[in-house]
């Protein structure tokens, strides 16, 4: 779906609700066009991992940021052909704050709907105080027309009209706000009138003050509690699928008897795990089931964990949280997925007519414990087959240390010589560069460096030896050597 049609229109409630159902229609169902079992609601899948969803994002929530982006470009853009349309229409007689229309276009009453929570997050740094004394949010703490109430007036008057000879009219002050919020101004605000430029407008939510509507959705959007338990759930070294069901198993969101029983589906209840024939509960076929058990051990005693007298949830966060090799904690945290997706497998196999033994499903945690190895360590090229020699392995692992000798050359007498360098965090990624100029004795002449933002590791490098050169034109410098870092 183009999102960004969203910053054009607003749909109904209704229109974004339909929508909704069929996303999560499509991510229920095993087979297109086929029906099937909602076990969590969009609306709870519509939130970050560590707030307990799987990150999607609300069609309300997308739509209320990108308005946020129409707001703000509103309300800050002095050049745009669009934003005078919309003041002249809207707002040629009263501030935008208190612009009460109901008549207007579609886009401009969603505007509106938004534009309290966009201005509390936008501040405006006093230049030539140019803003607006009541409805700006010039102080940090809001609009000064909702935080003094009954003493605010409805008149439209600039900051400026309070600065004096570069400092604060107190008196002014007092006749307008209380002395509490005078204070607060005269204490943190350096009054500034400086000519030719209007007060700058910054976004609270980024760190840069520009605008994002990444900022803006999560600025906006209802927020739940974040949950330690959720972020150790998703690792990223670990398969999807692997992840996936074991949030379902932590939310209770598994096909399991007691689980769609609760739901008020009734039928009769079998275990496939054993040959008990017991009720089927969670509990039973992850944990207390002979072979689950046995299984658990296995694994537990190796790796130092008693899970004797535990439940599900608490012998898994004794994985997550035991004390190891900082190296051993990375695969120790992913084991009980591994465990309980063996033990899922093995069950459904079994209803459906297959077989799965102890073996198989030692041999199946083993091969995905070595994938998870090599993706988290790709430089550890012979890894143990077994579990307890895995467990060794990891405990005891010291990388091996390579010295090299690296000697700074000097440059011939009379002369300076030049080293420069870029790195880059990913390629592309966050890059930097930088330089520095020294004479022939190794004394430090100048040296340089600077962020670049998203590069390559060869673009980095050649922006180095570039912004050397120009110091050196520009200061003057000639008969110099370049080197490449160190040499």
């Amino acid at each position: 779906m183009p999102v960004y049609l969203l910053t054009a229109m607003n749909p109904p409630k209704g229109i974004i609700k339909q929508l909704h159902m069929i996303f999560a229609r499509f991510f229920w169902s095993n087979t297109a066009g086929t029906r099937s079992k909602h076990w969590v609601a969009w609306e709870d899948l519509c939130s970050p991992k560590e707030e307990g969803g799987l990150g999607f994002r609300s069609l309300h929530d997308l739509s209320n940021a990108l308005f946020a982006k129409l707001w703000w470009n509103f309300r800050v853009s002095t050049d745009s052909l669009w934003s005078a349309f919309m003041w002249n229409k809207y707002c040629k007689k009263v501030h935008p704050i208190m612009e009460k229309s109901l008549g207007g276009s579609h886009s401009w009453r969603k505007m509106v709907m938004i534009r309290e929570e966009v201005e509390h997050n936008i501040w405006w740094q006093t230049i030539n105080g140019s803003s607006s004394f009541w409805y700006d949010n010039w102080t940090k703490l809001g609009d000064l027309y909702y935080i003094e109430g009954d003493n605010a007036k409805e008149e439209e008057i600039e900051v400026k009209e309070f600065i004096h000879n570069r400092s604060w009219d107190k008196h002014k002050l007092l006749n307008h706000i209380s002395e509490e919020i005078t204070e607060c101004i005269i204490d943190n605000i350096k009054p500034e009138l400086i000519e030719g430029r209007n007060d700058k407008a910054w976004w609270m939510l980024e760190n840069n003050g520009e605008f994002s509507v990444k900022s803006a959705w999560e600025g906006l959007r209802n927020k739940k509690e974040k949950r330690r338990d959720f972020e150790f759930i998703w690792d990223p070294k670990m398969p999807f699928k692997l992840c996936f069901f074991l949030w379902r198993v932590w939310k209770r969101r598994v096909a399991i008897d007691d689980n769609l029983q609760r739901m008020n589906i009734h039928f009769v209840s079998k275990c496939w795990c054993c040959d008990e024939s017991k009720h089927e509960t969670m509990t039973h076929l992850f944990l207390t089931a002979s072979i689950a058990n046995r299984l658990w051990k296995q694994f537990a005693i190796c790796a130092g964990i008693n899970i004797e007298g535990m439940h599900l949830q608490q012998l898994i966060t004794k994985w997550w949280i035991r004390d190891a090799n900082i190296k051993l904690m990375a695969i120790q945290k992913a084991v009980p997925a591994m465990i309980m997706w063996a033990l899922w497998r093995r069950r459904n196999t079994i209803k459906h007519g297959g077989k799965c033994s102890y073996n198989q499903m030692k041999e199946q945690i083993r091969i995905q414990i070595h994938l998870v190895i090599k993706l988290q360590y790709p430089w550890i090229q012979t890894i143990p087959t077994e579990w307890q020699d895995i467990v060794k392995y990891l405990n005891e692992y010291k990388p091996k240390l390579y010295a090299m000798s690296v000697r700074w050359v000097p440059p011939p007498r009379n002369k300076i010589k030049v080293n420069t360098d870029g790195a880059c965090r990913g390629n592309p990624g966050q890059s930097a560069y930088g330089f520095c100029i020294r004479d022939e004795y190794g004394n430090l002449l100048y040296a340089q460096g600077e962020d670049i933002g998203l590069r390559t590791n060869t673009e980095a490098e050649i922006i180095a030896i570039l912004e050397a050169l120009r110091y050196c034109k520009r200061v003057g410098l000639e008969g110099f050597l370049a080197g490449i870092r160190l040499s």
